[in-house]
């Protein structure tokens, strides 16, 4: 059943259709002490989000190379399923390739641990170099690099 979603969200993206990215939330205190939430980093801190504490050797040049989807959200997929998903990166595109069937690709900027393709934002949580885990419109997906 997700793996249905993750194909329309992937066909939706294809069309260029815009749809709405879940954003982080920070929590701050001000100068006064009380406590706020923003979706900017608090001043003074990483643009990184805490629980991503590997992303030193997050670059464009990192990304370049084929990640295959390995699972999302609490779904580990199996050996044989690894591959039907993956991401193509470039130093300037990113292209979905699902079933065997390619997507267009779409141009990026990588701005510390987000992929901004325009109209949809990515945050990379994990980072080590061979895997990364991503949330992708409300969807946690798990990649491994391939190529």
């Amino acid at each position: 059943m997700k793996k249905i979603s993750l194909l329309i969200t992937a066909s939706l993206l294809s069309i260029g259709l815009p749809l709405t990215a879940n954003a982080a939330v920070f929590k701050c205190k001000n100068e006064a002490g009380e406590v706020m939430f923003q979706s900017n980093p608090c001043p003074g801190e990483p643009a990184i989000l805490p629980e991503n504490k590997s992303t030193a050797a997050l670059t464009t040049s990192a990304l370049i190379g084929s990640w295959a989807i390995t699972g999302f959200g609490d779904i580990e997929l199996e050996e044989a399923e690894v591959g039907e998903d993956v991401w193509v990166f470039t130093e300037k595109t990113m292209e979905v390739i699902t079933s065997g069937k390619s997507l267009r690709p779409d141009s990026y900027t990588l701005s510390g641990n987000k992929i901004d393709l325009g109209y949809s934002k990515y945050t990379i949580v994990e980072f080590n170099g061979t895997t990364m885990k991503v949330k992708t419109l409300g969807i946690v997906q798990y990649l491994k690099k391939i190529k």
